[in-house]
């Protein structure tokens, strides 16, 4: 979060995606995800999807459009797609935690943080970075809420 914060460029609300050097996530590689927000329709498609994830998720969703991997595409439209809405109109710093049972894995168990990008014309990318947790327990205690962008 330090380093999204560094690249803010002046009173800039949200780091450009350009700002990011992919190295600066080196220790995160293959677990990196970036989504592209697509307008009219409203979409959410990701340009990139980790090799970890991959493994994790047991699909590749590199250019593919938000749960379109999915066994319920319909659930990923009313709850991520809207969580993406909310980010697009009033930009914040997700955390989220789940497990992957529309992928068959309910035992895999995700946190993750999305980091959201843009420009003067607002939202355009997220960043996410997941991992693999050991078990399902509230991660979401640890990170009070303490200012919206």
């Amino acid at each position: 979060m330090e380093l999204w914060n560094d690249r803010r460029e002046g009173e800039s609300e949200l780091p450009p995606r350009s700002a990011l050097d992919f190295y600066d996530f080196k220790d995160w590689l293959g677990r990196v995800s970036i989504a592209r927000i697509e307008r009219e329709p409203f979409q959410v498609r990701f340009v990139l999807w980790g090799t970890k994830l991959a493994e994790l998720w047991g699909v590749d969703y590199t250019n593919k459009l938000l749960g379109e991997l999915s066994e319920t595409p319909e659930a990923w439209v009313d709850v991520e797609l809207a969580y993406f809405k909310r980010m697009a109109e009033r930009p914040f710093i997700g955390i989220v935690q789940g497990s992957l049972m529309d992928h068959r894995k309910s035992y895999v168990h995700i946190l993750g943080i999305d980091l959201p990008l843009g420009s003067a014309a607002g939202l355009t990318h997220v960043l996410s970075v997941h991992m693999a947790i050991e078990r399902r327990e509230d991660h979401f205690s640890r990170f009070p809420v303490s200012r919206v962008l």
